[in-house]
């Protein structure tokens, strides 16, 4: 985490787009550079810099502005640059788990499930990161051998819904069966979706981190910087519902980015005191009551 300005992080994502339209490897390495000298998190440059800069490529491609070779040269591009976060990643302590990352069979849109893998890797898991995962019938007999505790997938599209309950029907019958989380794009264009006996749905890489350690028995998993965060941003958010304000309304009045009010109000994003002052204006909430554990008496 760190407490680079959202003013850096939009000048980054803007200039990362752009590179990545413009097929520049190196205008790209830039942009990250200039938010990772600041002191931001690998991860926090994956969520902030490089989702939103392949969202709008993808976005461009299904509108038909690219061709689908430019669609994947960016996807590649993407890679090198989460090749090089992932080498000044610092995990935390080993945890003693191991998870099965991928996507599902046919679906050869893996950059999801490396960014998923890449979390759980930070946050001490053994990771088998499987890319474009194989047929089921191979699949199952990998699980087996390598007996995971937890297997995580990342659904690009509606249609890998089905295939994922085949996987969860099949794995049901294993001697131990891993947890099965599972998340993704698929799941958003699919919202009746959300709930699939068998598998938790993540709505982000962090809550499937969440959700693994939860169903396989980890705990102690916030540090106590990360539960002070946890509680400004549910302070903050549950203000921000009660005043029935968007998140893009509460960034305006705040003269902030709302992708930094998302990711203050999800526990992920360091604040300074002048940040917190000005979401406090906002909100009609004192330093205080922003940094009060949910449930203490006024």
């Amino acid at each position: 985490m760190s407490d680079s300005g959202p003013d850096l992080f939009r000048t980054a994502q803007r200039l990362y787009e752009r590179a990545l339209l413009d097929r520049s490897t190196h205008e790209a390495a830039n942009a990250i550079n200039a938010v990772l000298q600041s002191g931001a998190h690998p991860l926090e440059i994956y969520e902030r810099v490089i989702v939103p800069g392949q969202e709008s490529v993808g976005t461009r491609w299904a509108d038909g502005e690219i061709s689908i070779s430019e669609e994947h040269l960016s996807t590649q591009i993407s890679i090198e640059q989460m090749n090089r976060l992932r080498a000044v990643m610092k995990p935390k302590p080993p945890l003693g788990k191991r998870c099965t990352v991928g996507s599902l069979s046919g679906d050869q849109h893996w950059l999801g499930a490396r960014m998923v893998a890449d979390y759980f890797v930070h946050d001490g898991w053994n990771v088998d990161f499987l890319g474009a995962s194989p047929p089921l019938d191979d699949l199952i007999t990998y699980l087996e051998k390598a007996k995971p505790d937890a297997l995580i997938f990342s659904v690009t599209f509606e249609s890998d819904i089905e295939m994922l309950k085949q996987v969860i029907a099949r794995t049901s019958k294993m001697e131990t069966p891993p947890k099965i989380i599972a998340g993704g794009r698929g799941f958003r264009t699919s919202p009746s979706s959300s709930k699939i006996s068998g598998a938790a749905i993540a709505s982000s890489p962090t809550q499937a981190v969440e959700l693994a350690r939860k169903l396989c028995g980890v705990h102690g998993s916030a540090t106590e910087l990360e539960q002070i965060l946890a509680t400004i941003g549910g302070n903050i958010r549950a203000r921000r519902k009660e005043l029935k304000l968007s998140q893009r309304e509460l960034a305006d009045s705040s003269d902030l980015d709302r992708a930094y009010i998302s990711a203050v109000e999800g526990g992920k994003q360091n604040v300074s005191i002048g940040v917190l002052l000005k979401l406090g204006t906002s909100l009609g909430l004192t330093l205080e009551q922003m940094l009060r554990p949910s449930g203490d008496g006024a």
